[in-house]
């Protein structure tokens, strides 16, 4: 299967949700279904009311070609009805379901109904977003691998990321003891990765240490520390704040399809001392949130200006295109308000 990429709103790749290998391929094929109309500008109208989608059979026959649709999908569909979706938000929480509706048709593939609540957060990519492979999200066969590879695709320019059994058993939504999450989760999760990048589908896996305290055989696990390993660079150094992992996400919608600029833009970001990463952080968050108001600000434009005018940076040969919507007056007020 031809390598694809779909994104996911950081919100979703963070959630707290249980649903199985149908339930996510569904999700996928659904975040396929919208990836061309992600970086553009959306009606607000259309964020506020229930979307219906179609999934064409042939795209269905693709990832699943021995599926009884009646069967699997049927059943994944209703599933997906009936579960819980928990969202977390800085100011509350939603609970809600991410398909409201399914039908089959024959010869024409399956029409979905999704969630309002879930589609704002399938747009909103500014805060961060998870870039997923769909030929290895869709391959994989273990809930848990599927889980796990969102993880470290969302923590692969970091390389690390940690987490302690409660809050494993939180985000999968399982009550089972430390050893059980051990051997029918994480060693799961590991192989099934391991196994697609060996055979050159998936560009990454991940190893684990355990930080154990306590009586008994080498203490309780408090901590399980994961290592993402990937063929094309090595982790950046020591980048394990809020900040770092804000600019990642924004520079990747920047600049989505032009790895070679992220890479370049994102490494001199990285030589920056603390306090200038923060700031930087800081003045692009301001930017973010008038944004939400007013879709005319260029925020490419304005990171660019930003990192050339007081950091110094030297710009690309080739610039990205400026966006259509362009307001040279109010961008530079912006700018000259936004300074620190």
């Amino acid at each position: 299967m031809k390598s694809v990429k779909v994104y996911q709103s950081n919100y979703l790749t963070a959630a707290r949700y249980d649903y199985d290998v149908i339930e996510k391929r569904i999700v996928y094929q659904i975040l396929l279904h919208l990836k061309d109309s992600l970086f553009m500008d959306v009606d607000e109208n259309i964020l506020n009311r229930d979307m219906d989608i179609i999934i064409p059979e042939s795209q269905l026959k693709r990832v699943d070609r021995n599926d009884n649709f009646y069967r699997d999908y049927r059943k994944g569909v209703k599933r997906l009805r009936e579960k819980v979706f928990s969202i977390n938000l800085p100011d509350g929480w939603i609970e809600t379901s991410f398909v409201l509706r399914g039908q089959y048709r024959t010869s024409v593939g399956l029409e979905l109904t999704i969630s309002r609540d879930v589609l704002g957060f399938l747009y909103d990519l500014s805060k961060g977003f998870t870039e997923l492979d769909f030929a290895v999200a869709i391959t994989l066969h273990s809930k848990y691998a599927q889980r796990f590879y969102e993880w470290c695709c969302r923590w692969r320019d970091i390389g690390k990321f940690s987490m302690t059994p409660d809050e494993l058993r939180e985000k999968l939504e399982l009550t089972q003891e430390t050893k059980w999450l051990k051997q029918f989760v994480l060693d799961v999760a590991v192989r099934s990765i391991k196994e697609l990048y060996d055979e050159g589908t998936s560009d990454l896996y991940f190893e684990y240490t355990e930080d154990r305290k306590g009586r008994g055989r080498g203490g309780r696990v408090q901590k399980w520390h994961f290592v993402v390993r990937t063929r094309e660079r090595k982790p950046v150094r020591d980048a394990q704040n809020d900040d770092v992992i804000f600019l990642m996400g924004v520079l990747k919608q920047v600049y989505s399809d032009q790895k070679a600029h992220y890479d370049r833009t994102m490494n001199f970001i990285m030589e920056q001392e603390r306090p200038q990463i923060k700031a930087i952080s800081d003045r692009i968050r301001v930017l973010i949130d008038k944004q939400s108001t007013n879709r005319k600000i260029n925020l490419g434009g304005y990171i660019r200006h930003l990192l050339r005018e007081d950091y110094g940076f030297e710009e690309p040969t080739e610039q990205p295109p400026v966006s259509v919507n362009d307001n040279p007056r109010r961008l530079s007020d912006i700018m000259k308000n936004g300074r620190s």
